[in-house]
C-alpha cells in the first residue's frame, strides 16, 4: 500500500491500526517524497482519516484478506 498512487489503504491500515493522524501524515508525506510523486493533498485525508470509523477499517482489511486468499488458491 506504501506504493500505491493513492493514499487510502495507508489510511485505512492506520485506522485499523488506531494510529493519530499525525502519524499517518507523517507515512503519507514519506510516502511521496520516496515516490516521488506529486504531494498529497493532506487536508482531504485529513478530512477522510477522521470521517473513517476504525469498525469499517476492520471490515475493509478483512475483506481485502479474503479477496487474497481467494486468488491465492485460485492460482
Amino acid at each position: 500500500m506504501m506504493i500505491e498512487t493513492r493514499a487510502e489503504g495507508v489510511m485505512i491500515l492506520a485506522k485499523a491500526a488506531g494510529m493519530s493522524w499525525s502519524t499517518v501524515r507523517a507515512i503519507i508525506n514519506m510516502r511521496d517524497e520516496l515516490s516521488g510523486t506529486a504531494p498529497t493533498d493532506l487536508q482531504t485525508c485529513k478530512a477522510t482519516y477522521e470521517r473513517l470509523r476504525p469498525a469499517t477499517a476492520q471490515q475493509v482489511l478483512r475483506f481485502h484478506r479474503m479477496q487474497q486468499q481467494n486468488s491465492s488458491a485460485a492460482a
